[in-house]
């Protein structure tokens, strides 16, 4: 008999959708909308279906694999824990915790997936990968700004009289805000985009501007100009909740419309009348979108766009303020210890080296060199919800760090870019497979959804690995016999030993046990949560910052300045940037990319969607100078690698850039990030971004003849 249970996407998207999953006894048999849920409403996207798939799929691992050559053999559960925790406890009695690598990204949305983290905390301070995702650039913007990322509730936009999409296509990443946006302008909003790629909004948009690629920063800082010297600014605002005023308007004055529009691609009338909007028609609102995040600039556009909500008193108002993500909507961090609590109380939480992932690469293969007690050779790597050799730019430089790594353990579903070079390959449970909480500092919701289907085969639960993993290296005797690493000695700190061991007792409990301790100081409690499905996040605020009250260390609005905004001015005193190119050749194409639909990111790929991902659009313009036609192939070429695309053509891709999509496997024909560079076109000026620039990646396109064809 058929039966409907309530459930959610596990993707990090900004939807969040609600699910209605259908099930024939164990077998789940189709996914629909849950048309209770108040703002998806019953709408899911494709990638519903593709959960379905990948959940049934043949190509899943079903049980733990050991790598024998280029092989991969069947092992057990004992054979495989026993031989990761040994590989751990070595690690820790030889280098140290800094020893051991720990790398877990944005695959699922569930908060006892960041269990990983709790047992890894206990280790003392190992060695952390972080910025893989490019949100985390905006989010530290924020952090720097506000003293945390905070954004309005979706519902507010309908309060808004204008509102920007920045960097954000909400046809593409974003379905269920439209129904907001289309409720704002039937109230009167203004709604304009801003992005170098036109939008398939129509109907939804009252403006679409069109910059130039990685121009934002220059339009938000001219903007500025605007603002201030037309005395649009709210005094009142900024004397009493904004710090480092003087610096960001000295900074500003540099970057007047008619000094900036060549090299953002606007006229400067355009952009003093987008200020204008901006500024009088409030309460005004932003809506920040990963295009803006993928360029070297894309932290100071964050901190430059944040400034005009702050010099314009557009905070803490209702119809106002940024929107792109709030740090309290992540209540689940407590349970995995990286709430701030847990890292005031644990040194060893405290204590990881988080290396950007940028950087990664080049850090392995120098700890390698060169290592030192301080940053040991890293020895073990243990990789859950990432996928990072396909994330990471320099893919063939990715690959040669992982190769130098002597062990290394992943956790997925199939045969990833990453997960084909561990030794050991543990299977994951889907999210259908285990009770978990969804939540997402991208969405007002949150849902619980109980386990709804045994796990297949040998799977199991994340949670199970890390409490076994527990057991055994407590049961351990180590050489020395302290259960301390070389630092851990020298100290007098507690061992790794005690401070795992003493977990103990929360590895013995039950994921509800650890979900009603999310829930608990909220008021929120399972048994008023019967089936499951959507609740408020009770970390909202609607209106963040009410009262002009921030979290920074002055309690007021920092404003990036002088300092900050200095080295984009040097050096557009010396390099003028011109349509996509930037110190290029006139030959050169800036490569943008984009989300696919019915993928996320490098997950869903495996699919067989009629859709192969393997295309490059280009403006009709550039087919015509390249004498290409759509459907024909080209070898794209940067100094890092080549690739073959088919092209197809699209006259909303600007002039001299190519669009393409990222994540399709490398063993399939993808693998877009042979042609990325984590070094050149990376130059970070403020240590806290976290991030990479994708796009600003340069390739050189050729046709493929027909010669090479039949060779």
């Amino acid at each position: 008999m058929r039966r409907t249970a309530l459930s959610a996407c596990p993707l990090h998207c900004y939807d969040l959708c609600a699910f209605c999953v259908q099930l024939e006894g164990d077998q789940i048999v189709d996914i629909t909308g849950n048309a209770e849920h108040p703002v998806t409403k019953g709408f899911v996207c494709s990638r519903a279906q593709g959960l379905i798939e990948r959940h049934n799929s043949p190509d899943r691992i079903l049980s733990p694999m050991a790598r024998e050559g280029s092989q991969w053999r069947r092992i057990t559960w004992e054979a495989a824990l026993d031989q990761i925790a040994r590989r751990l406890v070595d690690a820790l009695e030889g280098g140290g915790p800094a020893a051991i690598m720990h790398i877990d990204g944005a695959g699922s949305t569930g908060a006892l997936k960041g269990l990983g983290h709790r047992f890894f905390n206990a280790l003392g301070g190992v060695t952390r990968m972080e910025g893989l995702a490019v949100r985390d650039r905006g989010r530290a913007a924020m952090r720097a700004d506000f003293g945390e990322a905070a954004s309005p509730a979706w519902s507010d936009l309908t309060r808004s009289r204008t509102i920007f999409l920045w960097g954000r296509n909400p046809a593409a990443t974003n379905l269920h805000l439209i129904p907001y946006l289309q409720e704002a302008r039937e109230k009167g909003a203004t709604v304009v985009t801003i992005n170098p790629v036109r939008l398939a909004v129509e109907g939804l948009a009252d403006e679409q501007i069109a910059i130039r690629p990685g121009a934002d920063v220059l339009l938000a800082l001219s903007m500025a100009h605007v603002i201030l010297e037309e005395r649009r600014w709210r005094g009142d605002f900024v004397s009493a909740h904004v710090s480092g005023f003087a610096s960001y308007a000295e900074a500003v004055s540099h970057f007047s419309p008619e000094q900036t529009a060549e090299e953002v691609g606007l006229d400067a009338e355009t952009i003093r009348r987008l200020a204008r909007l901006y500024a009088k028609e409030r309460p005004a609102s932003i809506v920040l979108g990963a295009g803006v995040l993928r360029y070297r600039e894309g932290y100071l556009a964050v901190r430059a766009i944040d400034a005009l909500a702050a010099i314009t008193g557009q905070l803490g108002i209702a119809g106002g303020g940024i929107h792109l993500a709030s740090d309290r909507h992540e209540i689940g961090r407590s349970v995995a210890g990286d709430d701030d609590a847990h890292r005031v109380a644990s040194p060893c939480a405290q204590g990881a080296t988080r290396i950007p992932a940028r950087n990664l690469a080049e850090e392995v293969l120098r700890r390698k060199r060169a290592g030192s007690p301080a940053e040991p050779p890293i020895e073990v790597a243990v990789i859950h919800s990432a996928n990072p050799v396909s994330q990471m730019p320099n893919m063939q430089r990715a690959i040669e760090a992982f190769h130098a790594i002597p062990f290394k353990v992943a956790i997925d579903f199939t045969l990833t870019d990453t997960s084909r070079h561990a030794d050991i390959l543990l299977p994951a449970a889907t999210s259908f497979e285990e009770s978990d909480l969804f939540v997402s500092a991208y969405n007002d919701y949150i849902h619980y959804q109980p386990a709804l289907v045994p796990p297949r085969g040998q799977v199991w639960p994340e949670h199970r690995i890390w409490g076994e993993l527990s057991r055994r290296m407590c049961a351990l005797q180590t050489a020395q016999g302290t259960g301390q690493s070389p630092a851990q000695q020298g100290e007098g700190a507690p061992g790794w030993r005690s401070l795992l061991c003493a977990d103990e007792a929360f590895w013995a409990s039950t994921p509800d046990a650890w979900l009603e301790g999310i829930l608990q100081p909220f008021g929120v409690s399972l048994a008023d949560w019967t089936g499951g499905g959507p609740r408020p996040n009770p970390g909202l605020q609607v209106v963040p910052f009410r009262e002009g009250s921030f979290s920074t260390a002055s309690g007021k609005a920092e404003l990036a300045g002088e300092v900050e905004f200095k080295p984009l001015l040097d050096r557009r005193k010396v390099v003028p940037v011109h349509h996509g190119q930037d110190r290029r050749g006139e030959e050169d194409f800036r490569l943008i990319f984009v989300h696919r639909p019915g993928r996320h990111n490098s997950q869903l790929w495996e699919l067989d969607n009629g859709d192969d991902g393997a295309d490059l659009a280009l403006h009709t313009e550039d087919l015509r100078e390249l004498n290409l036609r759509p459907g024909d192939d080209v070898v794209a070429e940067t100094e890092r690698g080549s690739m073959v695309l088919s092209v197809r053509a699209d006259d909303g891709v600007p002039r001299r850039c190519a669009v393409l999509s990222s994540g399709k496997p490398l063993h399939d024909g993808g693998g877009v990030n042979l042609l990325t560079d984590a070094s050149e076109n990376s130059t970070f000026h403020d240590m806290n971004d976290p991030g990479f620039a994708v796009n600003d990646t340069f390739c050189q396109l050729r046709k493929i003849a027909l010669a090479e064809r039949i060779r």
